[in-house]
């Protein structure tokens, strides 16, 4: 199961629950693949996964051990998706 999808450079890392993999690709690409009702975009150099939320704080999210920003034009639409869960 995915955590959460990090940027770096010009590739991804997908966090999973036990591992990582790292991928030659864009945010946007890994964003449009990746089923739009579980994950969102909440940073521009992370992608969640929603079900996988453990806190949610101020301006960050804890997956895991993992504190992940929520970034200021991503913050709206990720306040009215916890709504909508």
């Amino acid at each position: 199961k995915i955590l959460y999808v990090e940027a770096m450079a010009d590739y991804v890392i997908i966090h999973l629950e036990d591992g990582k993999h790292i991928i030659h690709s864009t945010m946007k690409g890994i964003d449009k693949k990746l089923n739009q009702n579980n994950f969102l975009r909440v940073h521009r150099s992370y992608i969640v996964n929603m079900n996988k939320i453990d806190t949610v704080e101020n301006n960050g999210i804890l997956l895991k051990d993992k504190h992940v920003p929520i970034g200021a034009s991503y913050k709206s639409e990720f306040m009215n998706q916890l709504r909508i869960l």
